[in-house]
């Protein structure tokens, strides 16, 4: 899926992926239920019926919608795998509609990420 090779090739662009060996980023993937989806056939009405007892809409869904979450997990897990100390710290959510909001939510971010750095590195999620 798109979704799972858009993932895939953010994690390969990471400094720690090319140092795990194969057998490595294997298991990583395997360990955080990360694999890609195979297409569902949809040639004709049985196949799309064999597909959907196969896996449903919603699972499918649900699977793609996890994809970010996972691939989070496994990059975290792959940093902290070379820097034990690396720690990581949640992002806050919003929306930004002004200058005013961008300055607040830096002021905000720096508040929250200047202190964990006095005990290492931090995975920012």
């Amino acid at each position: 899926s798109l979704s799972y090779r858009r993932e895939l090739d953010a994690i390969r662009k990471d400094p720690d992926w090319p140092e795990a060996d194969a057998g490595r980023r294997v298991e990583l993937l395997s360990r955080h239920g990360i694999r890609e989806l195979s297409k569902p056939e949809l040639g004709t009405d049985e196949a799309v019926q064999i597909s959907l007892e196969s896996m449903s809409l919603a699972t499918w869904k649900d699977q793609t919608d996890a994809l970010g979450s996972r691939f989070a997990k496994l990059h975290a897990q792959l940093v902290q795998s070379r820097q034990p100390k690396a720690r990581s710290l949640a992002l806050k959510r919003g929306v930004l509609a002004t200058q005013a909001d961008l300055e607040s939510y830096i002021a905000e971010l720096r508040g929250a990420v200047e202190p964990a750095l006095a005990h290492g590195p931090v995975i920012l999620e």
